[in-house]
């Protein structure tokens, strides 16, 4: 597992997330990560 430096924390740079099933992008946001309205969609 790798930390995450606090100055890399930042809102808006992405992520590569990499696990032995899964591999794939993220990218970080403010908390809290409200969607009162519901308009992002959720996998």
């Amino acid at each position: 597992m790798s930390e995450l430096s606090r100055s890399s924390a930042q809102p808006g740079n992405r992520l590569a997330v990499v696990s032995n099933e899964f591999s794939d992008f993220a990218t970080l946001e403010e908390i809290p990560f409200f969607d009162p309205d519901k308009s992002r969609t959720h996998a």
